[in-house]
């Protein structure tokens, strides 16, 4: 789906450019990826580490969205945003990996699928890789 069909249906607003909100929402996910790094990883926990990996890359997608003047609703739009206006400064594989903890995420939280050790230990290599790369187009943009 295109990133218009979401401002079509209204999953994402058109606003003003909105630099405080990106400011936040990058302080916001550079202290969760500070905790996640340095959180005790355990089959137990497995699933919440995954899905905290996913909240980080998520609200750094965020505020590249506040940043352009955009407000999502969707978990989806996002990274459609990512696919049609980065795809010169972000990787074809890293956006497809912060899909791939997005559909993760969703198993987890609404379809009660379980996250193996292993899988968070790769959602955290990934997310530092990813988060790293994101965090550049941010500081471009004069906000991380």
């Amino acid at each position: 789906m295109r990133f218009q069909t979401y401002l079509t249906t209204g999953d994402v607003k058109r606003l003003v450019s909105d630099k405080n909100l990106a400011k936040n929402l990058v302080q916001l996910a550079k202290l969760r990826l500070d905790k996640l790094l340095t959180a005790d990883l355990d089959k137990e926990n497995a699933f919440e580490i995954v899905e905290r990996c996913y909240n980080v890359l998520k609200e750094l997608t965020d505020a590249l969205l506040a940043v352009k003047g955009y407000k999502s609703y969707s978990h989806e739009a996002p990274i459609e945003f990512l696919r049609e206006f980065y795809t010169k400064d972000l990787s074809r594989v890293s956006i497809e990996k912060i899909d791939k903890y997005r559909v993760l995420r969703n198993d987890i939280f609404y379809r009660g699928r379980t996250a193996t050790r292993q899988d968070a230990e790769l959602a955290l290599k990934d997310v530092q890789a990813v988060s790293t790369q994101l965090l550049e187009l941010l500081k471009k943009e004069g906000v991380a």
